[in-house]
């Protein structure tokens, strides 16, 4: 896929620490764990697919770690449920999914996002993805730079709101977490959480886009 963007979908988070898959194509749902399957037996295809999907690449980057092939249910919440001591986070968007995932030691918390864009962005939704500032930010960009920029402003907050829940902080609203977006050095950082209390979060996070996909990546590292 063409990059047209500063950071590479593979350059999301560093090597050294966190191993990350992605692909394109057609899963076997006989690959499932049978535990995994029944989490989504009464789901529509489309829905089943992109799960197992999910879940091969999430054992792809699992065994890259070491860790011998499990199954991987979810929680209340819907989010994977990771073998003890380790992180990691699921995404898919049309067609493509992809997994990263590192050992607990090296990393409090870790996300990743993909949103397709060959959509017009939801403008009538703004409201509850962002604050007055970022929308301020949008609205002050160029005509041509807002799609990109808007569905990067939710791709990040969803892999912060991911990130801080691998670590433990409780779901969060979009509104809840503010960023600062620089699209020309493909970065992006975490402002304030609003509503939590006293936390220091010094989190990293990376952003990157093609001609259909937006993608972003945020990690919490252990020794900040």
């Amino acid at each position: 896929m063409p990059i047209e963007s500063p950071t590479c979908f593979v350059d999301l988070f560093p090597g050294a620490l966190f191993a990350l898959a992605a692909e394109q194509g057609h899963v076997v749902l006989s690959e499932l764990f049978a535990e995994e399957f029944a989490l989504v037996q009464n789901a529509v295809p489309k829905r089943q697919h992109e799960f197992a999907a999910g879940r091969m690449l999430a054992r792809r980057v699992m065994s890259s770690l070491g860790v011998a092939p499990a199954a991987i249910l979810r929680d209340v919440h819907g989010a994977p449920v990771w073998r003890e001591g380790y992180i990691g986070s699921i995404t898919h968007s049309q067609g493509i999914a992809a997994a990263v995932a590192s050992r607990r030691e090296s990393a409090r918390g870790v996300g990743l996002d993909m949103e397709c864009r060959t959509r017009p962005f939801p403008w009538q939704a703004l409201d509850i993805v962002a604050v007055p500032r970022e929308q301020a930010w949008l609205y002050g960009l160029p005509q041509h730079w807002r799609e990109t920029a808007a569905y990067c402003v939710f791709s990040a907050k969803e892999s912060i709101i991911k990130c801080l829940y691998s670590a433990g902080l409780p779901l969060l609203y979009f509104t809840q977490v503010t960023v600062r977006m620089d699209l020309q050095r493909g970065c992006f950082e975490l402002c304030e959480l609003l509503g939590i209390t006293a936390l220091n979060v010094d989190m990293q996070g990376r952003l990157g886009w093609n001609e259909n996909y937006v993608f972003t990546g945020a990690w919490w590292p252990e020794d900040l």
